[in-house]
C-alpha cells in the first residue's frame, strides 16, 4: 500500500467532535475506498458570552437552568472516486436539555462534500498536500432561535483549502481555511483550524489542535435591534483547543476519544467540557 493511502485510511480516526463541516484532511481515501465513522460527543456549559460579556447558565435563565448539556450522535461517510477525489457526508442526531429553560432535540445540519487534491507531497516531496474542499449544507430539523440552538437553521454552502504535510512516518502537520455562506440572513462565516499528528506505534497515533470559527455579523445578543427571532443573525464566534488519541485496533478499524474546550467566544454558549468517542472502518 502506498504512504498516502495508508495515512488516508488511518485519517479516519480523527473524527471531527461534531458533524459540523470544517474538519477536513488534505489525505484522501484510496480510489474505491470507502470510509463510515460513527461518534458520539457530549458537552456540557455553565457560562455564555452574551456579546463579550460571560454569564453563567443560571444568571441567563433566572435560575431555570444552570447547565447546558449537548449530546450529539453523528454519522460520517467517505468515498475515494479517483485517486485525487473524494466525495463525503456527515449527518448528526443532537439532544439540548437545560431544565426548563432551552430543551431542544432534532437532526443536525448534514453536509455533503467533495474533496479535490491538486497537490501531492508523495510525487513532490518538496511540497505539501493541498486540497480544494467544497460542501452543500442542507439545514436540519430543530429550532435556530435560541441560545442554546443545534444549529443556524439555515441552508448554505462551505468552501476551504487544506494544507498537510507527513514531515515522517511520526510526525505530521494540516491545517483548513475556508468560508461558510447561507440564506435566512445567516451572516458569512470564516474558519480555520491547526493541527498537529504524532504516530506513538503503528497502531496508536495521537493529535492536537486549534480551531476559530466567525460569523461576521454586527447584531449582539440583546444590542440594538435583537428579538429572539435574531438568534442566528448574531456575530457570533468559537475558538476551540482540543486533543485526541486515536487506536486501530484493526488493520481497517479504531477507535478514537477527542477532548476539547472553548477559549473563547462572543454570543455563544461556551462549553467547558468537549468529549467524543468514535469509532471508524474502512472497506476496499
Amino acid at each position: 500500500m502506498k504512504l498516502r493511502h495508508y495515512i488516508a485510511s488511518i485519517s479516519v480516526l480523527s473524527l471531527p467532535l461534531t458533524a459540523a463541516a470544517e474538519n477536513g484532511s488534505p489525505w484522501l481515501p484510496a480510489p474505491g475506498q470507502f470510509n463510515l465513522g460513527i461518534s458520539h460527543t457530549q458537552q456540557t456549559a455553565d457560562k455564555a458570552a452574551i456579546g463579550n460579556t460571560e454569564l453563567s447558565i443560571a444568571e441567563i435563565t433566572g435560575g431555570a437552568a444552570t447547565e447546558y448539556n449537548i449530546d450529539t450522535t453523528s454519522l460520517q461517510l467517505e468515498y475515494g472516486i479517483f485517486d485525487s477525489l473524494s466525495v463525503d457526508l456527515s449527518t448528526a442526531h443532537t439532544d439540548v436539555e437545560a431544565g426548563s429553560a432551552d430543551n431542544d432535540s432534532g437532526r443536525d445540519d448534514s453536509v455533503l462534500g467533495v474533496n479535490w487534491r491538486i497537490a501531492d507531497e508523495f510525487t513532490s516531496p518538496k511540497i505539501p498536500s493541498v486540497t480544494l474542499h467544497a460542501a452543500a449544507i442542507i439545514a436540519g430539523s430543530y429550532e435556530p432561535n435560541r441560545l442554546a440552538g443545534i444549529g443556524k437553521g439555515a441552508d448554505g454552502f462551505e468552501v476551504s483549502v487544506i494544507v498537510g504535510k507527513q514531515f515522517s512516518p511520526v510526525f505530521s502537520l494540516w491545517g483548513e481555511l475556508g468560508q461558510q455562506n447561507r440564506n435566512n440572513n445567516v451572516p458569512d462565516a470564516l474558519f480555520y483550524n491547526i493541527n498537529a499528528g504524532v504516530n506513538f506505534t503503528s497502531s496508536l497515533s495521537g493529535s492536537v489542535g486549534y480551531s476559530n470559527k466567525e460569523y461576521d455579523g454586527n447584531l449582539d445578543i440583546g444590542g440594538t435591534g435583537f428579538n429572539p427571532g435574531r438568534f442566528a443573525e448574531t456575530s457570533e464566534e468559537r475558538t476551540l483547543v482540543k486533543a485526541a488519541i486515536n487506536y486501530a485496533f484493526a488493520q481497517n478499524q479504531g477507535f478514537s476519544v477527542a477532548y476539547a474546550q472553548n477559549t473563547d467566544g462572543r454570543n455563544t454558549v461556551l462549553n467547558d467540557k468537549i468529549l467524543s468517542f468514535s469509532y471508524s472502518i474502512s472497506f476496499n
